[in-house]
């Protein structure tokens, strides 16, 4: 599981000829040269993931590791290309595109995300690593067996603008007395050394030398084995290595049962990098689930810290000098100590890369929250957080970053990857689909997520953050006339941001047990009007923004009117009290003075924190002219299920029942909000408004629905999705079972002749395939055709 993204420069020459030029980019060396990853900043980028080409479709039985359905195992870094490896068996540009067939391995150009079509070479196998050697070709490591048509088991170089074969790295590895594949789960390229770690036994290199080895081996960049490292690894394989060139030691991670014969050295070894004997010193690691699961996924080491990355739902941080432990990090793990009291989600942790000053690990941990408890809790402050997924740790001192989230969502096995590149990106990899969802701006995503430094405010600032504002806080109801450009604020006091209470970091204390506080700023605007303004916007929990009396923005609030008793719609805590971006329209900006206002929603008036600060500039972007959603995924629905049977009035609309925000669900760790399970049919209803519907002839549906569902406009079918013909009844069943990729949006387009100007309905009534179905899933949007 390398997953370093190496950064090198090509050059090509003129004249037909491209010549392959290559100077790596030393971020920071050791004593050998070792090149580490571009580094990001974990605390100043957007959760949001950009837009980018990804990869779908898998078939797990064809690896060794049939149980996890992972579709992304690592990246790296090459020129302006950004290679991804995995299972996967295609390539896709968006949710609704057809894929296209390029198994294991590919490549997307650096600024846009676009996939590279013409570097296609043809793996047969799953790719679980990648790193760069320093003739500028790509290192490719996997349970393959040919490339191009040619054997070559387990490792080989690629020509990173070709896909042709390197045939000046010759090594390849064998299991000849197995049954199964050789397995390269790590390669990486540490100086002149190659270091590989897997499953095999035999390892060939330059000039046809064959030696034999046990699940790990080391060679020159030209393919010479060192013959005189050789730690005995036994039993099963290894999944992670890390070399510490500084100490001169090897660190060793997976499922083997023992190193060099020596007790107790399963699943986490350390040894030295002359002739691979045991490192001295060294105490065994502790276990906090002694019962089961000793597995060690990966390992990373740092000057300061080394990280240990288990089964066992917890990263463990050690001094280097003698493994003493100095903290721990869990998730899914009930209590607040080293001995595991339980658990009440998925949580093991699988991957760790240092990139920068940061650690970097992921899990399988979907939850934020389940059962009442918060997901991550880390033994350094005692806290428990709703970080989940992918988090980031101070590589010098093994804290939690909690600035660092990732709005990412994963419908079962999480993170498998992290990467980065040069223009300070963070990649992550592994089981996902979607992203954008907590911030309301649902994307798909293929695989990997690619997060990007958050645009600093703009030069041209109108309002900046830690400005003045006048603000009231007196819990009153102040109806609408408050947000309007001539309301009397005068009364009101004044303040500079950052407003709010419970988190430490405010410069103007509000007063506590309100569920709504308002302010108001002016500035002054001349000269040409921007085709948008860029909004960064701080609210704990929720926000409703207006300029000059225009409603522009709406975060983590709910559909319809806003009163003063209106609660946000999630509770924000931990890593998710950031600012958020808002490219917004510019049409209510007038010359002279503009007025910006902001009603800021506790979720609810008891909670004990909020915050609210706020930036306007001029944008750059220009305003797209597609219409927004009628209906967007993440939106707020009625619901209710089939314990009495179909709701009154049914499909017209509900009379009663909960709501809650899209995605709805269970069994998958992605839903927004929880439905209850053992029912065969839920039932849900939205309403939204039209203007002019006769101006809307046909209209997009997208549903993400499983197991099956029928959709209603005003009380008229307008689509059924996997159910049969006939009438449908709280019992009926989908056409078939629902599940693994096939949990994916669809999009058809429907007449618009159902829909009245005003308000509409839309009510959807999903199916499940039987009553004890471990999962279910159910979000709409509804967009007016182009």
């Amino acid at each position: 599981m390398s997953v370093l993204l190496r950064s090198v420069r090509v050059l090509q020459a003129a004249a037909g000829v491209l010549l392959f030029l290559l100077a790596l980019v030393v971020l920071t060396a050791g004593p050998a040269g070792a090149i580490e990853p571009p580094a990001v900043d974990a605390r100043n980028l957007n959760s949001v993931p950009e837009r980018t080409w990804g990869v779908s479709g898998q078939n797990p039985s064809q690896t060794q590791t049939e149980t996890i359905d992972n579709l992304v195992w690592d990246f790296a870094q090459i020129g302006n290309r950004v290679f991804v490896g995995g299972a996967f068996l295609n390539v896709q540009e968006d949710k609704n595109s057809t894929p296209i067939s390029q198994p294991y391995v590919a490549a997307f150009d650096l600024d846009s995300g676009d996939w590279i079509s013409s570097w296609t070479p043809q793996i047969d196998r799953a790719v679980y690593s990648l790193d760069v050697l320093p003739s500028g070709s790509l290192l490719v490591a996997g349970e393959f067996q040919t490339v191009n048509g040619q054997a070559r088991e387990g490792v080989v170089a690629l020509n990173p603008l070709t896909g042709t074969i390197d045939q000046s790295f010759p090594v390849t590895v064998e299991r000849p007395w197995s049954s199964k594949r050789a397995v390269v789960r790590e390669a990486r390229v540490e100086g002149a050394s190659v270091y590989m770690a897997g499953n095999f036994s035999h390892v060939n290199g330059q000039f046809g030398e064959r030696t034999r080895v046990y699940k790990v081996a080391r060679t020159s960049v030209a393919g010479a084995i060192d013959t005189a490292w050789k730690p005995e690894v036994t039993g099963s394989g290894i999944w992670g290595l890390d070399v510490d060139e500084a100490r001169g030691e090897v660190h060793l991670a997976g499922f083997f049962s023992a190193v060099n014969g020596e007790g107790n050295s399963g699943h986490f070894h350390t040894v030295n990098d002359t002739t691979g004997a045991s490192a001295p010193g060294k105490i065994e690691l502790p276990r906090n689930y002694p019962a089961a699961q000793p597995e060690m996924f990966d390992v990373t080491s740092t000057p300061e810290r080394l990280f240990v990355i288990g089964e066992q739902h917890i990263v463990q941080v050690l001094e280097p000098a003698n493994h003493n432990m100095l903290g721990f990090h869990t998730t899914g793990m009930l209590g607040t100590q080293f001995q595991a009291s339980g658990f009440f989600a998925g949580g093991a942790y699988q991957v760790g890369e240092k990139i920068g000053d940061v650690v970097f690990a992921g899990c399988h941990c979907t939850y934020s929250q389940r059962n009442g408890n918060d997901n991550h809790f880390s033994s350094f402050d005692g806290q428990r957080t709703t970080n989940r997924l992918a988090m980031a740790y101070d590589a010098a001192t093994g804290e939690l970053i909690k600035e660092f989230v990732a709005d990412i969502h994963s419908p079962r096995d999480g993170t498998w990857a992290f990467g980065s590149d040069t223009n300070g990106c963070l990649y992550i990899g592994g089981d996902f689909h979607v992203g954008g969802v907590d911030a309301g701006a649902s994307r798909w995503i293929g695989g990997f997520a690619k997060l990007c430094g958050a645009e600093p405010p703009p030069e041209d600032l109108l309002v900046d953050t830690n400005s003045t504002w006048r603000y009231d806080d007196s819990g009153a109801n102040l109806g609408t006339d408050w947000r309007d450009p001539g309301y009397d604020d005068q009364a009101w006091p004044t303040g500079d941001g950052e407003f709010g209470f419970g988190d430490g970091d405010e410069t103007t204390l509000l007063t506590t047990g309100r569920t709504t506080y308002y302010a108001r700023t002016s500035f002054s605007f001349t000269g040409t009007k921007p085709p948008s303004l860029d909004l960064r916007l701080k609210a704990d929990d929720g926000a409703v923004v207006y300029l000059n009396g225009v409603e522009v923005v709406r975060d983590n609030m709910p559909t319809g009117p806003i009163s003063s008793t209106t609660g946000a719609t999630t509770w924000r805590g931990g890593a998710d009290e950031t600012y958020r971006q808002f490219d917004i329209p510019s049409t209510a900006l007038v010359e002279g003075t503009n007025v910006l206002a902001v009603e800021v929603h506790n979720v609810w008036s008891g909670n004990n924190d909020l915050s609210f600060d706020a930036a306007l500039g001029e944008g750059t972007a220009v305003v797209e002219e597609d219409l927004p959603p009628l209906v967007d995924f993440g939106s707020v629905w009625s619901h209710t299920d089939s314990a009495a049977g179909a709701p009154a009035g049914w499909p017209n609309g509900l009379d009663a029942g909960q709501t809650g925000n899209g995605q709805f669900g269970f069994g998958e760790g992605d839903e927004a909000t929880e439905v209850a399970t053992g029912q065969e049919a839920y039932y849900f209803a939205h309403q939204f408004d039209v203007a002019d519907a006769a101006a809307i002839a046909q209209l997009d549906l997208t549903t993400l629905v499983d197991d099956g569902a029928v959709i209603y406009l005003n009380g008229t079918e307008v689509h059924r999705f996997n159910m049969p013909d006939g009438p449908i009844s709280p019992t009926s069943r989908p056409v078939q079972w629902i599940g693994g990729a096939d949990e994916a949006p669809s999009t058809v387009t429907i007449d618009g002749a159902t829909l009245v100007d005003g308000t509409n309905t839309v009510t959807v009534e999903v199916h499940n395939f039987w009553p004890g179905n471990p999962d279910l899933s159910f979000d709409l949007e509804l967009t007016a055709a182009n």
